[in-house]
């Protein structure tokens, strides 16, 4: 599935338990860290793989005003 996903700035929970997400950052800036992990930045012109097992504890900051999202 390939799909535009416009964001607004906050936090967000998410779980990948059945499948990965492949983003891809058109514009602005979000922050992911997995359960226990280091945070990383994605800004305009970046990429990234979540993949299945992928568990955000509520660290997942939303800054983009939209994003191309891959799900596989």
């Amino acid at each position: 599935m390939l799909g535009i996903w416009d964001a607004e700035p906050g936090l967000s929970r998410r779980k990948f338990l059945e499948h990965s997400e492949g983003i891809h950052v058109l514009v602005g800036r979000m922050v992911v860290a997995e359960d226990g992990g280091e945070a990383v930045t994605l800004q305009a012109g970046t990429a990234a793989v979540l993949p299945i097992g992928w568990q955000e504890p509520g660290k997942f900051r939303n800054e983009p005003k939209s994003l191309v999202i891959f799900t596989t």
